[in-house]
């Protein structure tokens, strides 16, 4: 049985807007708070196949992950797998138009015996944190950021 964590998020902005600070790996340990770093180690950005290496911290620990890009439909969604300690996820992001805006789906689906050990002792909280933390974080830099998808 697999865990699964959902969450949504209203955006007052286009999508291609949203996407435009999603897209940014660079910067993402500059407005998501647990992000350490993230950097591209294979293939184009953004495209299937490419792997994305991200750090993300826990208190002083580090905890590195490498995820494989997949499911690619520029600016509605995307998504990644990866596998680390016998855990099989795949994370699906969707922004979809919704009047002035967008709202931004995260799905995260893990599999393996570990989650669903952990689904009753903290895997699902610790998850949903980060993942409203890093729409939160999203949502403040794209409102607080001038439109120039017109320009």
């Amino acid at each position: 049985m697999a865990l699964e964590v959902k969450h949504f998020n209203r955006i007052a902005a286009p999508p291609e807007k949203v996407w435009e600070q999603f897209a940014d790996v660079m910067g993402w340990p500059s407005w998501i708070p647990t992000f350490r770093g993230a950097s591209w180690v294979e293939g184009e950005a953004w495209t299937d196949g490419a792997r994305l290496r991200m750090a993300m911290g826990f208190g002083p620990a580090t905890l590195g992950v490498d995820v494989t890009i997949v499911n690619v439909d520029l600016p509605h969604s995307i998504a990644w797998t990866g596998r680390r300690f016998g855990v099989t996820s795949i994370h699906t992001w969707t922004f979809t138009p919704d009047r002035d805006g967008t709202i931004m789906t995260s799905e995260e689906v893990f599999d393996g015996p570990a989650p669903q050990l952990l689904g009753v002792t903290g895997l699902r909280p610790m998850i949903s944190r980060i993942t409203e933390s890093w729409m939160d974080s999203l949502q403040k830099k794209v409102e607080g950021t001038p439109d120039t998808t017109d320009s």
